[in-house]
């Protein structure tokens, strides 16, 4: 009888000993899994960083020749606002040139017919 008791708690231990290795290999094999996927997520969120970094710099290059842009064009407005004034200003220059020569013609023409 003990030998019985000792032969069945020999079998119930082995039993309880497979099923713990079954338990060890598979938490072995999910910590391996997770492993591998934290790896991966980890190689995933470099290149995120890496093309997050690159597209900053990109926008930031891009913002700087925008405001580059933004200064040439404000000067070339300066500048067209400044030639429209000399232009109205040489208009009425010509226009008072003209006018003069004009009045000049026909006061001449006007004392010769006197």
């Amino acid at each position: 009888m003990a030998f019985e008791r000792t032969s069945s708690e020999a079998a119930a231990n082995k039993a309880a000993l497979e099923v713990a290795r079954q338990k060890d290999e598979k938490s072995i094999s999910t910590v391996s899994e997770l492993s591998s996927l934290v790896r991966e997520q980890k190689a995933r969120l470099a290149e995120l960083s890496r093309a997050k970094s690159e597209q900053v710099a990109e926008l930031r290059d891009r913002v700087q020749q925008l405001e580059a842009n933004l200064d040439e064009a404000r000067r070339r407005m300066i500048q067209f606002e400044m030639l429209k004034k000399e232009h109205a200003k040489l208009q009425a220059d010509l226009h008072a040139q003209v006018h003069n020569s004009l009045l000049s013609v026909l006061v001449k023409i006007h004392f010769k017919s006197i």
